[in-house]
């Protein structure tokens, strides 16, 4: 965040602040002429959290047509972005995303303490509580911060909503611990019995927890289309390809959610295969297939082969695909060797023939089981093709309008508009 705040910003006439930082002297510079009320707020942030500062300031910058963010102390002294420390300028970014975010909407704040003196952690503590108690806001806070994680340890933990797609053990292999250790709002599967003792327990949890009035429980089997409560200005709905056709199959019995922010959407398909692909594209009804059509789908069942189907992936539509698996050869993919070349295969071409933009340093070659040829081998991907093995953990990023993409391992950062 700390180098985007540091750089001059350009004056354009809508500016938005970025998720980095950007852009905040110009929108700091827009709230001073036409939203008074915003940058009074930010100044009473400031002094209340820092009081050695009085002011936070825009001056012209030496480049035509851009501004520079300045500070200045309660003893007169001014500073440009690039001589003030990291953790005022952190602070600043997050009080004014505060400050614009409307209510019930919810922050995503990834490792605060990177750029902040520990002795500043309380800084940050007090402003997450004033966000929370005047803005009627959500917070979720990333992190590795020992006095962070103290500060909330004894705080309710709070989910709104748990899914659990269907009853294999690499996907509710922790749910009884998020069950017991979060105050959990409404807890949805698919509603099927399973035999395995790892199921055994969880339901054991969740029944008594529904008879408690701990829990809401939502069986999707039953359910099937359900629109369900989660944020405001988020919409989540529940797509339940079993409840409309018979699937022996557990995979193809996965609970799939459709959530929309904005203009923004994305599709979780669990381990939904070609049997409950062929169910959402030729058996649901128009309004409901409508909610197929999204910007970010995670791919279904790791990227197997068993799922993304070619009619799937064009009712989709998605702009972006992320998949979700192993490593070549390690722990359990040893055995499922995920992701499948033809899967990979089927959305570089989706993906080739619907991309709008320039070309991309994205791109790169990535590992995938080629089954017939009993072997693994490098692909070529496209432009929006996120692939955890590679990237690792891949971290997108919704302001309504557009989605930011960011990559833990190959450390990009894309943006993506409807």
């Amino acid at each position: 965040m700390v180098p985007a705040l540091v750089r001059d910003a350009e004056v354009v006439p809508e500016p938005r602040l970025g998720s980095d930082g950007s852009n905040i002297p110009v929108v700091l510079g827009l709230w001073r002429g036409s939203d008074p009320e915003r940058s009074d707020k930010l100044q009473e942030f400031v002094r209340r959290c820092l009081p050695e500062l009085r002011h936070v300031l825009v001056k012209p910058s030496p480049a035509s047509g851009q501004q520079r963010l300045w500070v200045q102390q309660t003893d007169g002294e001014m500073f440009d972005a690039g001589h003030v420390s990291d953790g005022v300028l952190c602070f600043i970014a997050l009080a004014m995303h505060a400050i614009e975010a409307e209510p019930g909407s919810v922050l995503f704040v990834e490792e605060p303490e990177q750029c902040v003196h520990p002795r500043r952690i309380e800084m940050i503590v007090n402003l997450f509580r004033q966000i929370v108690t005047e803005h009627g806001c959500q917070i979720i806070v990333v992190t590795h911060s020992p006095t962070l994680l103290d500060e909330f340890r004894d705080r309710p933990k709070k989910l709104a909503l748990v899914v659990a797609s269907h009853p294999h053990a690499d996907h509710i292999g922790s749910m009884q611990w998020v069950l017991e250790t979060f105050d959990v709002d409404v807890y949805v599967d698919n509603g099927q019995k399973f035999d395995s003792a790892l199921w055994a327990k969880l339901d054991k949890v969740r029944r008594r927890q529904v008879s408690d009035a701990e829990i809401t429980y939502v069986a999707g089997k039953k359910t099937g289309f359900a629109d369900l409560a989660f944020c405001p200005q988020v919409g989540v709905r529940l797509l339940v390809p079993w409840a409309v056709r018979e699937l022996s199959n557990t995979n193809d019995r996965s609970v799939v959610v459709s959530l929309t922010y904005g203009k923004t959407s994305f599709l979780f398909g669990g381990d939904a295969e070609e049997h409950a692909e062929e169910v959402m594209v030729n058996d649901f009804e128009p309004g409901e297939r409508e909610h197929l059509r999204v910007m970010v789908l995670k791919a279904g069942h790791h990227g197997s082969d068993t799922s993304s189907t070619l009619p799937f992936i064009a009712a989709v539509n998605p702009k972006t695909v992320v998949v979700s698996s192993g490593k070549k050869e390690v722990g359990t993919n040893a055995r499922y060797k995920h992701p499948r070349h033809s899967t990979m295969q089927n959305y570089n071409n989706w993906l080739r023939n619907h991309d709008e933009g320039e070309p991309s340093s994205q791109p790169g070659r990535v590992w995938a089981y080629d089954k017939p040829g009993k072997r693994w081998r490098q692909i070529e991907r496209r432009r929006g093709l996120w692939v955890t093995p590679e990237d690792g953990t891949v971290v997108m990023l919704s302001d309504g309008e557009k989605i930011e993409i960011r990559t833990e391992k190959t450390g990009a950062q894309v943006s993506v508009s409807p």
